[in-house]
């Protein structure tokens, strides 16, 4: 069972500013549904990019932390295919694709409620 972590800018319950992600763990995979609201754009009706890639980000490091291993983000490679709108509905799908001695290899996906692709990730996570 993944770790509550309540300030986190991601996923925390008690972070102001958040982004409340909350998610959900079946076979290995753990996801979350989510929507953001305006507060969260770079340009007008466009959720910034960093923000993107964080969400991606976290959706890799749940999925570790649910198999009980703790890791931090080595690095990361994001592809935008389009981009997100605020208050529209969204999932994220993560899975990890490969444990080695210190590193995790995992993938994470963002699409619309229709499953169209809006943007991925891979990276690599560190063991601590």
């Amino acid at each position: 069972m993944a770790k509550e972590y309540l300030k986190c800018f991601a996923c925390g319950a008690d972070n102001k500013i958040g982004l409340k992600l909350k998610f959900t763990y079946n076979d290995e995979v753990a996801e979350s549904i989510f929507s953001l609201n305006s507060d969260y754009c770079g340009y007008p009706n466009i959720i910034h990019g960093g923000i993107v890639a964080t969400i991606l980000d976290e959706a890799m490091a749940k999925v570790i932390i649910n198999t009980g291993i703790e890791a931090v983000t080595h690095d990361m490679n994001v592809i935008y295919k389009k981009s997100l709108h605020p208050n529209t509905k969204y999932k994220v799908i993560a899975e990890i694709l490969e444990v080695k001695r210190r590193i995790i290899k995992s993938k994470a996906t963002i699409s619309d409620m229709d499953g169209n692709l809006i943007a991925s990730a891979e990276a690599r996570y560190f063991k601590v």
